[in-house]
């Protein structure tokens, strides 16, 4: 799949464009401001760019995603990170039944 990304400072998005299977090319984003808050990396153009280059595979996948179903292919911070990363928000889901400390 051929790819053109390129970083516009006036919307703060990192923006990529897709080449599918059909010749049209497809557009897709990412904010900057979402990189920065899920991969933890410092403003500026240069650490957003590392930061997509860093996670590029993960973020095409899911704008590809979003096209196939059909949504705006603007990928949100939500979309991002694996939440196991250091200093990402984690979830504790606890079992049914289960008090605080993990007891039945």
């Amino acid at each position: 799949m051929d790819k053109h990304v390129h970083y516009d400072s006036r919307q703060d998005l990192v923006v990529f464009s897709l080449a599918g299977e059909t010749s049209e090319w497809v557009e897709a984003a990412v904010t900057g401001q979402a990189l920065a808050r899920a991969y933890g990396c410092e403003a500026g153009e240069a650490a957003r760019l590392k930061a997509f280059a860093d996670h590029e595979q993960q973020i095409r996948n899911r704008a590809e995603q979003l096209l196939d179903e059909g949504l705006e292919p603007l990928v949100k911070e939500e979309d991002l990170a694996p939440r196991n990363l250091p200093g990402a928000k984690k979830e504790v889901l606890r079992g049914i039944g289960e008090d605080d400390a993990g007891a039945i």
